[in-house]
């Protein structure tokens, strides 16, 4: 095989491998999720109940980002989880096992974004390692409140976002003159993120400086990307 057809094939074993161990790994009781009467199954609580209550109003034709008559900023993570109810109804250990298999493309972009620098063992174990932690944060959630695949929070899909964001900014600056359609990737991938957390602001303000030093011989094309 080629590198291209293994570098898929790794992608694709990652991201089902990972599915497979997110989705089957038990929704706890914890910080995000609590058990409530009549029937005592989980539902979600504080902020994970704000994101959900804008999903349920779109599901009955309400407005969705515009939540108790104040302006929603991270409107992205509301609309996810519109269609994952349309999939998957209002059973939460069902939802959020079909959002852990989603956000099992995280592991696989760590994996692309190694490819990418030329370090395909680095990728590979740290792919590894976020997918491990993924299984370790589900499991741990009634005991330390953290971003995990099961959880309604915007923190996972921001860290996708940033993931998307680098591997189009490596892939952009290697061949910026044969892959220069990679900026608007870019542009778009932080578009994506800034729907899920403001923070990726941060981002607009770093690319260009590395954008600067790759390009500082050719001001002229630099200018232009």
């Amino acid at each position: 095989w080629n590198f291209k057809r293994l570098d898929l094939f790794v992608f694709v074993l990652i991201f089902f491998v990972t599915a497979f161990l997110w989705a089957r790994e038990p929704l706890q009781k914890g910080f995000s999720f609590i058990d409530y009467p009549p029937n005592y199954d989980l539902y979600p609580l504080y902020d994970a109940a704000f994101f959900d209550t804008g999903s349920q109003f779109a599901l009955i034709g309400q407005k969705i980002f515009m939540y108790g008559g104040y302006f929603f900023e991270r409107p992205l993570y509301s609309g996810f989880l519109v269609y994952l109810h349309a999939l998957f109804g209002q059973d939460y250990s069902i939802l959020m096992a079909g959002q852990a298999a989603v956000y099992a493309v995280f592991p696989a972009l760590i994996y692309l974004i190694g490819r990418s620098l030329n370090i395909r063992a680095v990728g590979l174990a740290a792919a590894l390692v976020a997918a491990f932690r993924g299984i370790n944060a589900i499991a741990a959630s009634n005991l330390i409140d953290l971003a995990s695949p099961k959880m309604m929070l915007t923190d996972f899909p921001a860290a996708i976002g940033v993931a998307l964001v680098v591997l189009a900014v490596c892939e952009w600056l290697k061949q910026p003159a044969g892959k220069w359609h990679y900026a608007l990737w870019v542009g778009g991938a932080v578009g994506f993120t800034l729907m899920l957390r403001t923070n990726a602001l941060m981002l607009l303000a770093l690319i260009p400086v590395y954008g600067l030093f790759k390009f500082s011989k050719e001001w002229k094309i630099w200018m232009l990307h």
